[in-house]
């Protein structure tokens, strides 16, 4: 499943301040996977769904709301 920076009020960028967590982690549903930043406030990103995390995005990128910051995938079960 994509993870897209989601719509925060009526701001154009959208700034990925940190990843909480790192690449091949899992993470559960609603856990905080980065911490996201504009002009007017810092908010926190829960995971959509239960997976391993593969960010794409660096941080300290910018984005808009929509922008894909990375991917949430199966847990791997070999």
């Amino acid at each position: 499943m994509d993870l897209t920076c989601p719509q925060m009020g009526d701001v154009g960028t959208i700034t990925l301040n940190k990843w909480l967590k790192r690449e091949g982690d899992h993470v559960a549903r609603d856990e905080v996977v980065a911490e996201l930043a504009t002009d007017k406030a810092v908010t926190e990103l829960p995971a959509p769904v239960d997976g391993i995390l593969t960010p794409v995005a660096r941080e300290g990128s910018v984005t808009a709301p929509g922008g894909l910051l990375g991917f949430i995938g199966p847990r791997d079960e070999s």
